[in-house]
């Protein structure tokens, strides 16, 4: 909707601009026709330079040096803001299945597969209800204007080649979730990094490091499943997209306690890898 409403808007800034330049200016039907064009695209760009102003200075007293581990309500406003606007400009609709299995008085450790770079907005957006802060690359806090939005939502950077910031990283999500001044959900990929695979029911391992989180704070684990991301690269802005959250399982401590974390790991792994062949029909 927004972007068929840019679009037109374009096109009748276009159109007005070439008739005044015919009415007033000229006479020249080619000259008009390149005045509309040029118009046209001009209101596009400007558009989109809007856009990133309004980013600018959105995000513009937001510091990166010191983790936030509370989540502002400013940045999850603005961050479900640009989700919209990216769904609506990508063609993608949204479906969640299993919401009923979640409620708003607890806190959990969510899981899942991997399989765009949209993945972690996407569930932000779905969930936007929940509190909720995601663990991610240190390569997304580096993004202009994204790098900020995601601190500000108290999002977690995991840097793997460091184990001390690694180990800090799962401290700090452990006492975001276990605090009782407004606790906060985790979400985490446990593949480690986006899965490249066009098979849409593949899975890479889980890594298991991560769920010492759920073992630490004694959360749910929510167990989801990604339909539908990997194929918004194709034909992007001219292509519906549709776009499939499942919540498999809600995994209560009770049920975990007594796995180690590669157990865990290798459940929500399997649980995800059955849910998909079951689900995906893919043709060979």
């Amino acid at each position: 909707m927004i972007k068929l409403f840019l679009l037109l808007l374009s096109l009748a800034i276009g159109g007005v601009s070439g008739f005044l330049f015919y009415t007033f200016a000229n006479n020249d039907i080619f000259l008009t026709i390149l005045v509309s064009i040029g118009c046209f695209v001009g209101a596009i760009l400007v558009f989109v330079i809007l856009f990133f102003v309004i980013l600018f200075f959105a995000t513009f007293f937001e510091s990166k040096k010191k983790t936030r581990l509370y989540q502002s309500k400013y940045f999850r406003f603005v961050l479900l803001l640009c989700d919209k606007f990216l769904f609506s400009l990508f063609n993608m609709k949204l479906h969640l299945n299993g919401i009923n299995m979640l409620t708003k008085s607890e806190t959990y450790l969510l899981v899942g597969n991997h399989r765009s770079n949209l993945d972690s907005i996407i569930i932000d957006y779905y969930l936007k209800d929940f509190p909720l802060a995601f663990i991610g690359k240190e390569s997304l806090f580096k993004i202009p204007f994204v790098g900020k939005i995601i601190h500000g939502c108290a999002y977690l950077k995991l840097n793997r080649d460091d184990v001390n910031e690694e180990f800090k990283t799962i401290s700090d999500a452990i006492t975001m979730m276990n605090r009782s001044d407004n606790p906060i959900s985790i979400g985490v990929f446990p593949e480690g990094t986006r899965n490249k695979s066009y098979d849409p029911k593949n899975v890479q391992a889980f890594k298991p490091g991560t769920f010492r989180i759920a073992k630490k704070t004694k959360k749910p684990i929510v167990i989801t499943a990604l339909r539908g991301t990997k194929e918004i690269n194709n034909n992007l802005l001219f292509k519906k997209h549709d776009c499939y959250l499942d919540i498999i399982e809600v995994l209560e401590f009770d049920q975990y306690k007594d796995m180690d974390v590669n157990e865990i790991a290798l459940y929500c792994e399997n649980k995800i890898k059955d849910f998909l062949k079951e689900t995906v029909k893919w043709d060979t």
